[in-house]
């Protein structure tokens, strides 16, 4: 029986498998990467435009003020109701913000963790 030595063999085909495996890696690494980044623009200005729903209006608020100062220096004869009711949050801002900003924390996490493996 001819004594052949398979382990070289072995070795070599082993590397080619490795480096191809690598190779695939790195590509989906990268294709995660660049959709992570999209997706991290469009919520980060989705997220910008849904927060102004969780606080009140500035001009709304400065004319609150400025009717309330008004009728504390008047007589108090003629008392203008509130036009425009008191800020409250609504439900939906709350559950929608937090829908916003949790997909913005997965979608960074997930491209930090792709910058890493890259790196590794």
């Amino acid at each position: 029986v001819p004594e052949i030595d398979i382990w070289p063999l072995y070795a070599k085909h082993a590397l080619n498998e490795d480096k191809e495996m690598v190779q695939a890696w790195n590509s989906d690494i990268d294709s995660i990467l660049i959709f992570a980044a999209l997706f991290s623009a469009v919520l980060t200005t989705l997220v910008v435009e849904s927060y102004g729903n969780l606080q009140p209006d500035p001009q709304i608020e400065l004319m609150r003020a400025i009717l309330m100062q008004l009728q504390q220096n008047g007589d108090g004869s003629n008392q203008v109701q509130m036009p425009v009711p008191a800020f409250a949050l609504t439900g939906s801002a709350i559950r929608v913000n937090v829908y916003w900003f949790s997909s913005l924390i997965v979608s960074l996490s997930t491209a930090f963790l792709g910058i890493l493996a890259k790196q590794w």
